[in-house]
C-alpha cells in the first residue's frame, strides 16, 4: 500500500508524528506526510497493526486523520 502511495506522490516522505504506543501484539501510530514546498498537501494518519510472532506486520489498518478529502471531525 505504502508502496503505491509513493509512486502517486513521489515528493512525499512518510514520517512518524509520534511515538509508537504498543499492548502484547497491538501498536498504533500517527504519521504525517506533506507541508512542504515540494509536497504542499499536508496528510497527518493514524494506523493501528497487529504485529506477528516474527516481528512483521500480520495486518495493519489505517485512516487518514488530515488531508484533502479527509472527513471533517465536526
Amino acid at each position: 500500500m505504502m508502496h503505491a502511495v509513493q509512486e502517486r506522490f513521489p515528493t512525499y516522505r512518510f514520517r512518524l508524528a509520534d511515538s509508537v504506543d504498543a499492548h502484547n501484539d497491538r501498536v498504533r501510530f500517527t504519521w504525517q506526510a506533506g507541508g512542504t514546498p515540494d509536497a504542499p498537501m499536508r496528510f497527518i494518519g493514524t494506523d493501528f497493526g497487529v504485529v506477528a510472532k516474527d516481528g512483521r506486520f500480520e495486518s495493519v489498518t489505517g485512516f487518514v486523520d488530515v488531508g484533502p478529502g479527509a472527513p471533517s471531525k465536526a
